[in-house]
Formats: structure tokens, C-alpha cells, sequence
């Protein structure tokens, strides 16, 4: 009798423990499909980056990153780190480093905090905290240049590369007259070989900015709340052009061609539900043809990245239903969705 007791409560712990390891638990496989463009691509929501043929996934509050090359899975410890030929890039709070994985010697660029670089054509271009230089490192040649600002004052909040220039974006600290919540920023744009000053343009802002390279142009998109206008910056009519509004915008991305957002409405009852808006959905916007379309309806993501080929969207995998704690993270899921060029 008592061994039939034992063998039932043994069966009912196993009933209720083996449900929830799995629920607790996230054991599922990543499959991504080939994407052959080599390109540096980084997504502002700061969990996806991508280059040569590797998706690099920060793994939130962890201080580790999860790198798919060829669906094999590899974690380091770093707050970012990316895989570039022979070579694994990555960043922590005790500066930025490079490890090559043929000699399995690491170098550190710097010691100081690094809030941002990128990688482009055998070089690393990245800057620090408190200073307003860009340096770029040549992984060939093992040597350092800097690109010098002449905007003293100034705070360097953002660059990026492409093929023939390095753009950047300082924010001048001066308010402006009589208009408490409006800042002062100065675009300029470097020849990418001799890092001359190929052009500039003084704007202003008056909401929260996030800058996208996209189709050799620098876009500024301006938040209040949830809705997202997006503005062209031409330097060589030193204008700001407006392209279009849209509300409830969550995250955005671009890339040559393309920027890419998620429109989410939502209303927070017990936990986070989803409305049945017509615009919730994945959009994509062609600089070439000024078009804005929709991709598709899924529209609940943590954050999005293009490449020239995929949009790659992340999805936080929270114990609890959205909205409730969203800080108890099980795991993510990464979907790929396959670009159409016309």
C-alpha cells in the first residue's frame, strides 16, 4: 500500500514539475535561413546585430550574446559582441576588444567605455563616452586613425558608414532662444578615404531623435509618445523634408533601401492586448519610390533589423503575459521575413 502511494505522488509531481520546466524554460532551436550579405547591420532597439553571414542576439539583462553562424550556436560574455571574419569583436565595460580565433590573442582597443561601432571593410569604426572623436581601427594594418570633431561643445550622440562616406551627429548643448524644449543638432558627412569634411547642415528638433543611414541618406525620426514623423535631411539643399507620420511606432530599422517599422496599438487591461487596428502590422517604406506598404500583420516585436535581404524581428518570451512583469524574460524567438526588391 505505502509503495502505491509512493508511486502515485511520484506520478503527480511529475505531472505538475514536467509542464513547468518547459514553461519555465526555453528550450526551442533557432533555425535561420543562409543570408549571404556580409554587410554591418545593427538595430536601435539594441537586441539583433548582424554581419558576415553571423546574427549576433544580446541576451537581455545577462551581460551575453548569442551568435547563429550557419545555425550553429555560440555565447560569449560581452554586452555586445559580433563575429567578422576570423576575428570575434566585442564590448564591455572594460572597453572594446579583439580576439582572433586563429592565434587566440586578444587585443583591447581601448579601455575606456565604447557607445557604439561598427564594423565596414576590414575596419572597426567606433567612439567613446565623453568624447566627440570617431576612430577607426584597420584590422590589416593594426592601426589606428582618428577622425577629429571641430564641434567643441558639441556631444557626438550618433554615426554610421556606408560604401563612400562616414556620417555623423552632434548635439549642440546651447539652448535655443525662447524655445525651452527645441535642440540644436549639426549633421556632417566625411569622405570615407581621406576623412575630409564632404558636408554639413545645422537643424533643429524639439522631441526625442533616432537617426537612419538609408539609400545615402541620413533620416531623423522624431517620437512623441508613440508616434513616429520622419524627416529626410538634405545636405545639399539644407533642408529637413518631411516623408511621413504614423502612430503607435515600437521599433524601426533600414537598410539601403528600405526602412522598416512596427505599428502596435494596444490598451492595458489586466495584461497588454492587442487591438484590432488595420495599421498594426509590419511597414516598409522604399526611399527610391517615396511608397509605403505593408509587409505584414504581424505587428508584437521587442525590436526589428534589416539586412539587404530579411527583416529579423525579436520577440521577448516573458513568464508571465506581456505587460504583467515583463522583466521575468524565459527566453526569445527570432523570425526572419524575406525581403521583395522590385
Amino acid at each position: 500500500m505505502k509503495v502505491k502511494k509512493i508511486i502515485l505522488i511520484v506520478i503527480v509531481c511529475c505531472i505538475i514539475i514536467i509542464p513547468m520546466i518547459f514553461f519555465f524554460f526555453d528550450f526551442k532551436n533557432i533555425e535561420l535561413m543562409p543570408d549571404n550579405d556580409n554587410e554591418f547591420h545593427d538595430s536601435y532597439g539594441g537586441y539583433l546585430t548582424y554581419v558576415d553571414n553571423t546574427l549576433a542576439v544580446n541576451v537581455k539583462n545577462q551581460n551575453k550574446v548569442d551568435l547563429y553562424c550557419k545555425n550553429n550556436k555560440h555565447t560569449v560574455d560581452a554586452d555586445k559582441a559580433v563575429k567578422y571574419k576570423e576575428n570575434l569583436i566585442f564590448n564591455n565595460q572594460d572597453g572594446l576588444h579583439i580576439t582572433n580565433e586563429n592565434t587566440h590573442i586578444t587585443s583591447q582597443l581601448t579601455s575606456k567605455a565604447v557607445t557604439n561601432f561598427v564594423v565596414d571593410n576590414d575596419k572597426i569604426y567606433y567612439c567613446v563616452s565623453l568624447d566627440t572623436n570617431i576612430y577607426l581601427y584597420n584590422l590589416n594594418s593594426q592601426k589606428i586613425e582618428v577622425l577629429k570633431s571641430e564641434h567643441s561643445g558639441c556631444e557626438l550622440i550618433w554615426f554610421d558608414v556606408n560604401s563612400d562616406f562616414i556620417y555623423s551627429i552632434y548635439l549642440n548643448r546651447e539652448p535655443v532662444a525662447n524655445k525651452p524644449t527645441t535642440k540644436q543638432y549639426i549633421l556632417n558627412s566625411f569622405d570615407k578615404e581621406t576623412l575630409n569634411l564632404a558636408g554639413t547642415f545645422d537643424f533643429t528638433a524639439d522631441n526625442r531623435v533616432k537617426f537612419y543611414l538609408c539609400n545615402n541618406t541620413v533620416f531623423l525620426g522624431e517620437t512623441l509618445v508613440d508616434e513616429l514623423d520622419l524627416y529626410l535631411l538634405n545636405i545639399q539643399e539644407q533642408k529637413k523634408q518631411s516623408v511621413f507620420e504614423m502612430a503607435n511606432v515600437e521599433s524601426v530599422s533600414c537598410n539601403d533601401r528600405y526602412i522598416v517599422f512596427n505599428v502596435h496599438e494596444y490598451v492595458n487591461t489586466f495584461f497588454e492586448e492587442t487591438t484590432d487596428s488595420k495599421y498594426n502590422g509590419l511597414w516598409q517604406y522604399d526611399s527610391r519610390t517615396d511608397k509605403l506598404e505593408k509587409l505584414s500583420d504581424m505587428c508584437v516585436f521587442d525590436d526589428i533589423m534589416l539586412t539587404e535581404n530579411y527583416v529579423y524581428t525579436y520577440e521577448n518570451k516573458y513568464f508571465l503575459p506581456r505587460g504583467w512583469a515583463d522583466s521575468w524574460i524565459k527566453g526569445y524567438n527570432i523570425t526572419q521575413i524575406p525581403l521583395s526588391y522590385d
